[in-house]
């Protein structure tokens, strides 16, 4: 993933794991932990040969206006390009996994 990329990316593993590294920081992804990330990252990407998840992407123009419809008025993107969100899969919930943010 590189310059030009102009969607967010949620990363749900099922089997296996992955590690991103971002200049000097490093995610592991597994089925206990997935990833969300920004539009512009750039980032390594080693996956594991059995790796297998769900991959959702959502156009950056698209979750700018749904956001901006949420809160009144145009979204403005003031977090850092190099932020990569990790989520935490907890015991299991009766109603299936829900995961958490960290």
């Amino acid at each position: 993933m590189g310059d030009g990329i102009d969607h967010y990316t949620v990363n749900l593993p099922l089997r296996g794991a992955q590690t991103l590294t971002q200049d000097l920081a490093r995610h592991k992804s597994d089925p206990a932990h997935g990833i969300l990330l920004s539009p512009g990252q750039q980032l390594q990407v080693d996956i594991d040969r059995d790796y297998r998840s769900i991959f959702v992407t959502i156009k950056r123009q698209i979750m700018e206006l749904a956001l901006s419809r949420l809160i009144g008025r145009q979204a403005k993107r003031r977090w850092s390009s190099r932020s990569a969100c990790r989520w935490r899969r907890r015991r299991p919930h009766p109603g299936g996994a829900r995961p958490s943010i960290t």
